[in-house]
């Protein structure tokens, strides 16, 4: 066994530093309150299709699932009003604008880490 000392360590920080999953959760339930008689699984089935489709087109990230929130809400209802675009991009907006929560212990750990280093 070759005896080196660790140089790097790579993480990726979306739910393994801080949480994110969560805020793209309670964007597809907002979302999902801007239509009227369609079940929200439905509507949750078709943005992850569109949002794949997209993907490699937009990348990852909340700008990308916006505009793919979009797309989905014209999937369904072909006429899109200025106050659903308004209420759409809010949602992104308000996904934009939150405080990073960091996942308990996370400095910890990190600064354990970094004595290793």
């Amino acid at each position: 066994m070759i005896n080196k000392k660790v140089k790097f360590i790579g993480l990726d920080g979306d739910d393994t530093l801080w949480h994110n999953e969560i805020h793209f959760q309670k964007a597809q339930d907002d979302f999902c309150k801007l239509f009227k008689n369609i079940n929200p699984k439905k509507i949750k089935k078709k943005l992850l299709e569109i949002e794949k489709k997209n993907l490699p087109i937009y990348g990852y990230g909340i700008k990308g699932f916006n505009l793919s929130l979009l797309e989905t809400y014209i999937y369904f209802n072909k006429y899109i009003t200025i106050n659903k675009v308004k209420a759409i991009l809010d949602i992104g907006k308000t996904m934009l604008t939150k405080k990073v929560q960091l996942i308990t212990d996370v400095e910890k750990v990190l600064m354990q880490l970094k004595k290793k280093i």
